[in-house]
């Protein structure tokens, strides 16, 4: 695992991520590799753990992913009836597949591993600010379950990181969430660059 510790020794604040299963989504044009995680807070003698894994024996129905009405799910039910018409039950039921993987995908704790690599965007970033190229990273994954925030403050580091668990367990975009904030510096961050790389090494 990976955690971002706060500079204060006396009431330790921080914020960790951790891998956990992969996760591959087959779609028409491309494969796509999402990593589940678990995101944990900590305040002082606090901590709170938000996470979801990838079981395929608990996937949904289709009726049930296509009972949010989500836009890929609805189009890719068109795609499905389309295939099956033109070439049989394979494109029906690999495109259903697909439906239910996106779902999957659209209700968890993940970052995207292909083809974009969210993992190295991030460090890259972490690696600007401490490097002084810039002065603050804000990053949210493309299926938003939590935001971090650093920035260069009177020769610290402040870090904000809140939890969208709204977006996780709802499915619809939310912007309430719970977090924890605190000051770092750049011997914390340096670590958290080289435990998240270790943590999400491909």
């Amino acid at each position: 695992m990976a955690t971002l510790y706060c500079e204060d020794e006396e009431y330790i604040s921080a914020f960790t991520i951790k891998a956990r299963s992969f996760q591959e989504v087959d779609l028409v044009k491309e494969v796509q590799q999402w990593q589940h995680i678990e995101l944990t807070l900590t305040s002082g003698n606090r901590a709170l753990s938000f996470a979801s894994d990838f079981d395929p024996e608990k996937r949904l129905s289709m009726d049930h992913v296509l009972a949010r009405h989500t836009t890929d799910a609805n189009q890719l039910a068109k795609d499905a009836t389309a295939g099956k018409n033109a070439t049989g039950n394979k494109n029906t039921k690999d495109l259903a597949e697909a439906v239910l993987d996106i779902q999957t995908v659209a209700n968890a704790y993940v970052l995207c591993r292909k083809p974009q690599d969210e993992i190295n965007h991030l460090t890259k970033q972490l690696k600007d600010l401490i490097e002084g190229k810039k002065n603050r990273v804000l990053f949210e994954p493309a299926e938003p379950s939590f935001e971090l925030a650093l920035e260069v403050s009177a020769g610290s580091y402040r870090v904000e990181c809140f939890i969208d668990a709204g977006n996780v367990e709802t499915g619809i975009y939310r912007w309430d969430a719970l977090g924890v904030r605190f000051f770092t510096d750049q011997k914390r961050i340096a670590n958290f660059i080289e435990e998240l790389e270790n943590e999400f090494k491909l």
